[in-house]
This record gives structure tokens, sequence and C-alpha cells, in this order.
């Protein structure tokens, strides 16, 4: 599913980016630069409220671990996105009950699908270099 972002959306995306990177709680990348994750995962999280129409709340999910959405089940949501165009799924600690991938290629996110937390679970742990983490491929995440 592609997400198109305007220049004023990729605007307030990156300001309010900026803000969690300063806050310190964007991410806990040990991979790439912490400024760059903030933006590709907070332009994620914006294009599934988009493309959804859920609300985006930009102060609570300021906390560290905190879900980014809660569907109308009450399920909690989180966003994982990369900008590696042949990403895969990766979960360090799975707390949340659903889990969406997305991919940022500039103004275009793709939101490839989603796992439980029990497929999580059932699909184990690898180390790609990092500690252990929770891995899907893509070809194996649920979609819309």
């Amino acid at each position: 599913m592609k997400v198109t972002l305007t220049d004023k959306e990729l605007a307030m995306c990156d300001m309010i980016a900026s803000m969690r990177y300063w806050k310190g709680c964007g991410t806990d990348s040990t991979i790439i630069d912490k400024r760059k994750a903030s933006r590709i995962g907070f332009c994620a999280e914006y294009a599934f409220s988009k493309q959804f129409n859920l609300h985006l709340d930009i102060i609570s999910n300021l906390e560290k671990d905190s879900f980014d959405f809660i569907s109308k089940d009450g399920s909690t949501i989180d966003i994982k996105a990369t900008d590696y165009p042949d990403g895969n799924l990766l979960v360090k600690n799975p707390q949340h009950d659903i889990y969406v991938f997305a991919i940022v290629d500039s103004n275009t996110v793709y939101l490839i699908g989603y796992a439980t937390k029990q497929m999580l679970l059932d699909e184990g742990q690898r180390d790609f270099g990092y500690g252990p983490t929770y891995f899907v491929k893509r070809r194996d995440l649920k979609t819309w």
C-alpha cells in the first residue's frame, strides 16, 4: 500500500521527528543516524494515520516503548520502518498486539504489511550483530 506525503506533510514530519530526536526517545537504533531514524519512523507513523484515518497522538508517543495507535477493538499498534528497500520486520521486545512494517522512500511510504505479537514470538529470535531480535520476513507479513 503506497502513501504519498506532500511537501507540507514532510515538513511537519521533519519538525516532529526533530522534537523526538532532541527528547531522546524517538529510537534506540544503533545502526543508523538517530535523527534519520526518527524522521523515517515518524513519516511512517504519519502515513499510517493518514491511510487509515487514525488519530496520531504526538504528545503521548514521546514515551520510549509506547505504542503508536490503538485500533477500534483496543489492540495496540506499533509502526516499524526502514529506508532499506529490501528490509524486513525487526522487533527487539514484542510487547504490543500488532506491528506494522513500512518502507520510507523520500515522500513515499510503503505500508508493506503487519505481524501480530504471536507471529513474532512464533518466528523466534535471530542475532544480526546487535543482540537477539524478533524477525518476520516481509513476504510472511499479513496485508490489508
